[in-house]
């Protein structure tokens, strides 16, 4: 749930020309994780950590994991990022 440790890992596992696809939150929102759960009619998952990253935070999170951001867009109201 940890947006710094997800990325981390996200870039040990990368081969050296990979790439990490990313949703962030909206500029603005802070770092850090929330706790969710998914629903689908009646099934309904266990709570489990999800990580929230903004979408001004992503370049020092990114650095700090050794990844750099190649691209950002916004899509239907949407913020993301590609990571290498």
């Amino acid at each position: 749930g940890s947006p710094d440790r997800i990325l981390r890992r996200a870039a040990q596992l990368l081969a050296p020309r990979g790439t990490v696809l990313v949703e962030l939150g909206p500029p603005g929102l802070a770092s850090g994780s929330a706790r969710v759960r998914l629903e689908w009619g009646a099934v309904v998952s266990d709570w489990f950590r999800w990580g929230v990253l903004g979408a001004d935070a992503v370049d020092a999170v990114a650095a700090a994991a050794g990844l750099a951001v190649a691209e950002r867009w916004v899509a239907d109201g949407r913020w993301f990022a590609c990571l290498r």
